[in-house]
């Protein structure tokens, strides 16, 4: 099982995302700006594993770190730049970790010029699915997803 297959199972369930943390506890994840994004992404799930309000909080942190060292890393990745929204879409606002809009922005831009799909199907397909599913597109942008999707 890879990587991207295991983050998506991991939101299942609170503490689903445990065994990718455990496969991600590598050094190589050190210098690959996208296995770097979805540690990251798997330590901020586990937050929900833990009872005290710190030790969530500590958690995921550590997780938010390893996250924006992603982004530093590869900016331009559109990978990464998803895993950051998929993680700030499911956290309280209290936790001021947001970058949506400009992450959403460049998702969408990205959607378009790279022909996503022709590079990496099944990264597009759970991007737009993502996107379609998550309530934070405007209808002009649901409409743009749609018309790209059907080939436009």
């Amino acid at each position: 099982m890879d990587v991207r297959e295991m983050y998506f199972e991991g939101w299942t369930d609170q503490c689903g995302a445990e065994e990718l943390t455990k496969t991600l506890d590598e050094p190589f994840v050190v210098n690959d700006a996208v296995l770097m994004a979805y540690k990251g992404a798997a330590l901020t799930t586990m937050a929900n594993c833990k009872k005290m309000p710190t030790g969530k909080l500590s958690v995921f942190n550590k997780g938010k770190d390893w996250i924006e060292k992603a982004v530093v890393l590869d900016p331009e990745n559109i990978e990464v730049r998803f895993i950051r929204f998929t993680v700030q879409t499911n956290v309280p606002e209290f936790l001021k970790y947001d970058d949506r809009e400009s992450d959403k922005k460049f998702i969408l831009e990205n959607l378009t010029l790279q022909k996503l799909s022709a590079k990496d199907p099944d990264l597009e397909k759970r991007i737009v699915a993502y996107l379609m599913e998550s309530g934070n597109l405007t209808e002009e942008e649901q409409e743009k997803i749609e018309f790209l999707t059907a080939g436009g």
